[in-house]
């Protein structure tokens, strides 16, 4: 029986968090804050056991960076939520192809 990993689990949770914020963003509600559960990325345990490589913490570090900056900027928050989810897409094309397609829905036209 499949397990989800504990990064699995991480990354959905941060996949609906920014599906919320996208549509605050989007109806141009209040933002509210960075959650900090997305810094458990830097330590989860990855899937099928793989190492945290340099890759891997260089990218995290930069989308938890770009993240930050949508709460800090409001004004400029469509713009840097799109950076923040391509973030996403610029690690995944090397560290786990199978959920851009889905990353991808959260881009705000």
């Amino acid at each position: 029986m499949y397990e989800v990993s504990e990064m699995s689990a991480i990354m959905q949770h941060m996949f609906q968090l920014n599906e919320q914020l996208k549509e605050r963003i989007e109806s141009g509600e209040e933002l509210g804050s960075f959650s900090e559960s997305f810094e458990r990325m830097l330590i989860a345990k990855m899937t099928n056991d793989k190492p945290m490589d340099d890759f891997f913490k260089t990218h995290a570090e930069t989308f938890l960076a770009n993240q930050r900056s949508i709460y800090e900027n409001p004004a400029q928050a469509k713009e840097l939520y799109n950076e923040a989810i391509n973030s996403c897409i610029t690690c995944h094309e090397v560290k786990c192809t199978g959920p851009i397609t889905k990353i991808e829905k959260l881009f705000i036209k």
